[in-house]
C-alpha cells in the first residue's frame, strides 16, 4: 500500500515545520531578504532603463525662486 501524493506532501510539511522550529528566525528570512533585495535592484535597473531609453519629456519651470525684478511683465522666471 503506497503513499498518496497528498499523503506524501503533508509528511514533508511535518518535516519542514519540525526542522524551522529548530532554527534560528534569521536562517529562515535570510533567503527571502536576498529575493527582497535582489527585486529591489532589478526593478531600479528596469526604471532606471525605462527613462535613458523612452526620454520622457519634463515641463517644469527653469526656476522656483522668486522674481527680485520689480515689473513682472519684463520678468522671463515668471512669463
Amino acid at each position: 500500500m503506497g503513499l498518496s501524493a497528498k499523503s506524501v506532501w503533508i509528511l514533508l510539511l511535518f518535516a519542514y515545520a519540525a526542522i524551522a522550529s529548530l532554527l534560528p528566525v534569521w536562517v529562515l528570512l535570510q533567503p527571502r531578504d536576498y529575493i527582497n533585495g535582489l527585486q529591489l535592484f532589478v526593478g531600479l535597473g528596469l526604471l532606471y532603463t525605462a527613462v535613458l531609453f523612452g526620454a520622457p519629456e519634463i515641463v517644469a519651470p527653469r526656476s522656483t525662486l522668486p522674481c527680485r525684478t520689480t515689473p513682472r511683465a519684463s520678468c522671463r522666471c515668471c512669463s
